[in-house]
C-alpha cells in the first residue's frame, strides 16, 4: 500500500486557494455514491463545499448546467474539471492531476523491505 500526503495547491505565486471554494461537491445525503466520494476526500484530509441538492433551492440546476445536463450525484467541481459519479480511482486521479495529493518523496526511493521483497520475487 503506498503512502500518500497531502499538499497545499496554489493558482499563483502568492496567491493560494480557498480549498472549500476550489472544490465543490453536489450530492445527497442518502445516495452511497456521494458518502464515498466524501470517506475520499476525508481521506486526504481535504476540505470542500458540499452542496445538498435536496435541499438548497436551485442547486440541482446550477449543477446541471455544470455537468452536461446530467441529474447524477456526486458531481465534483475541482478547479475546471467535473466529475460526475466518480470512482474512488478518478476522483483520486483528479485530485493528483491538481496537485492535491501527491505521492511523498521518500516512496521514490524503495525501503530496505521493498527491495527484499524484489530479491525474494526475482
Amino acid at each position: 500500500m503506498m503512502n500518500i500526503a497531502v499538499t497545499k495547491f496554489t493558482f499563483k505565486e502568492k496567491e493560494r486557494v480557498n480549498m472549500p471554494d476550489y472544490i465543490v461537491m453536489y450530492g445527497v445525503q442518502w445516495c452511497p455514491d456521494c458518502s464515498r466520494a466524501r470517506r475520499v476526500l476525508k481521506r486526504y484530509g481535504i476540505e470542500y463545499k458540499e452542496i445538498d441538492i435536496d435541499r438548497e433551492s436551485g442547486a440541482e440546476a446550477k449543477m446541471r448546467s455544470l455537468n452536461g445536463g446530467s441529474g447524477k450525484v456526486p458531481t465534483l467541481i475541482i478547479g475546471e474539471e467535473t466529475l460526475i459519479e466518480p470512482s474512488d480511482h478518478d476522483l483520486t486521479s483528479a485530485l493528483r492531476r491538481q496537485g492535491l495529493i501527491v505521492e511523498p518523496e521518500e516512496q521514490s526511493n524503495p525501503t530496505m523491505l521493498d527491495r527484499i521483497i524484489s530479491v525474494i520475487r526475482n
